[in-house]
């Protein structure tokens, strides 16, 4: 009578393996899928990348030569005298003017007061002790939001602090 090879578990388990894997693969694809650049986990890959980041700048900015010279993800701002921040992309580009990006889920915290909290917060970690104030970079404080705050129906908001009687640029 001849003899047949038992069935080989150890194929068995890989296989077993194989679609479980397989099944894992599937899910995290559908996630992915499913992510926008709104989505925490997934903007703060999209901006750990340098380049990532100078475009979305760059667009924001409407300035096609602006370079970064460096950027942090999830800088620590800490603030002894009071509430202190983690700002989700902070950068400086090669003209060292600095940068906040902030991805706002929630409309309701994409407020004028946090953004001047955001500067100011920037301001005080950037002028070092003896510095002229003539020394403080320009700053940029950028809320990208789910929702259009302002319901003007514009993509972009570019805004500007303006001597009122002539309307020129107040240069703070």
């Amino acid at each position: 009578m001849p003899q047949f090879p038992a069935k080989n578990s150890k194929n068995s388990k890989e296989q077993h393996t194989l679609q479980k894997s397989s099944s894992q693969l599937e899910v995290k694809q559908a996630i992915i899928s499913s992510l926008t650049l709104m989505d925490d986990i997934f903007i703060k890959i999209v901006l750990q990348d340098k380049q990532c980041t100078e475009f979305i700048l760059q667009v924001i900015m409407e300035n096609d030569s602006l370079r970064l010279k460096d950027q942090c993800i999830q800088k620590d701002t800490p603030n002894i005298h009071g509430h202190s921040l983690v700002l989700d992309c902070y950068c400086e580009d090669k003209e060292h003017n600095l940068y906040n990006i902030e991805i706002q889920n929630d409309s309701q915290e994409a407020i004028p007061k946090r953004a001047r909290f955001h500067a100011s917060l920037i301001d005080i970690h950037s002028l070092k002790k003896g510095q002229n104030f003539k020394q403080l970079p320009k700053t940029y404080v950028i809320f990208i939001t789910a929702k259009d705050i302002f319901k003007r129906g514009l993509q972009s908001y570019h805004i500007e602090r303006i001597i009122k009687e002539n309307g020129q640029p107040f240069d703070d």
